[in-house]
C-alpha cells in the first residue's frame, strides 16, 4: 500500500494506476467502453461489426432468439482440409462452454492432424440465449454449409456431452457423424446417480475408479476381461 501510495503519474493516469478503489476501477472501466461504443444500440452495433469483420460473423437471428454464428474462414477451411485429407484421425467436440451475461456460448473443436502435437482448435462459434434443440440446428446447418466435408465422411466421431437438444440436433442434421460422450460429464452423472441412491462416499470412490478402469480400456474385450474379474459390476 506503501508503494503505491508514494507513487506519482499524470492525472489523466490515476484512476487506474492508483485507484481509490475497486469502485473506480469499475467506473473508469465502464467510461471507456461506453467512449468507444458504435452507439448505445447493441444489436445495431453488432451489425456494424458484422459488416466490418466481412465474413466472420456468419448468421445474425434476433427473433424470437437471439442467434449468432461466428468464426474465422481460415480456420473453417483448415477443418474441411483436414477432413478431406484424414479424417480418420479426427475427433470434432462440440458443447455450451460458459455463460456470458445472459447468454450462452457454444464452440466446435477439432483436431489439427497435420500440426505437430495435433492441437486442438477452435473452428466455430455461437452466443445464443436458450438452450433449445431449434437453436443447436441452426448451427449445425450453418456447419455443414461451411464445412461439406462434414456430409461426404462417415468416419469422422464428435464429442457431446449427452445434452439432449445437441444430441438431438446433431443427430437430425448429420447423422452419419458418430457421437462420444464426455467421461468427465459420464463420471459427473455417475456421481450423482450414487448420492441420490445412498451411496457411502467410500463406495462412490470405488465405482467410479472402476468406471475410469473400463474407460481406458481399447476395445470390448478388454473391458469385458475387466468385468469377468469383477471390475465395474455395480
Amino acid at each position: 500500500k506503501k508503494a503505491i501510495s508514494s507513487c506519482t503519474c499524470p492525472p489523466e493516469q490515476t484512476p487506474t494506476n492508483l485507484p481509490r478503489n475497486t469502485k473506480q476501477l469499475r467506473n473508469t472501466r465502464f467510461a471507456a467502453q461506453h467512449k468507444s461504443r458504435i452507439s448505445s444500440d447493441a444489436l445495431y452495433n453488432l451489425h456494424e461489426i458484422a459488416y466490418d469483420l466481412n465474413g466472420f460473423i456468419r448468421s445474425i437471428h434476433t427473433y424470437p432468439d437471439l442467434e449468432v454464428v461466428f468464426g474465422m474462414e481460415e480456420i473453417i477451411q483448415e477443418l474441411d482440409t483436414t477432413l478431406a485429407l484424414n479424417s480418420k484421425g479426427q475427433l470434432l467436440s462440440y458443447d455450451t462452454t460458459f455463460q456470458l451475461g445472459n447468454f450462452y456460448l457454444s464452440a466446435l473443436l477439432f483436431r489439427h492432424t497435420f500440426i505437430t502435437n495435433v492441437p486442438i482448435l477452435p473452428a466455430l462459434f455461437m452466443i445464443h440465449e436458450r438452450k433449445f434443440t431449434d437453436t443447436h440446428v441452426t448451427f449445425v446447418r450453418i456447419l455443414k454449409k461451411l464445412v461439406p466435408q462434414l456430409t461426404k465422411n462417415s468416419q469422422v466421431s464428435i464429442v457431446l456431452d449427452r445434452e439432449r437438444a445437441i444430441t438431438n440436433a446433431f443427430q437430425k442434421e448429420l447423422p452419419s457423424l458418430f457421437p462420444v460422450y464426455c467421461w468427465n460429464h459420464i463420471l459427473r452423472d455417475v456421481r450423482r446417480w450414487l448420492s441420490s441412491h445412498g451411496a457411502p462416499s467410500v463406495e462412490k470412490e470405488i465405482y467410479l475408479d472402476h468406471l475410469r478402469q473400463l474407460l481406458h480400456q481399447s476395445n470390448k474385450n478388454a473391458q469385458d476381461a475387466l468385468e469377468a474379474a469383477g471390475i465395474g459390476r455395480f
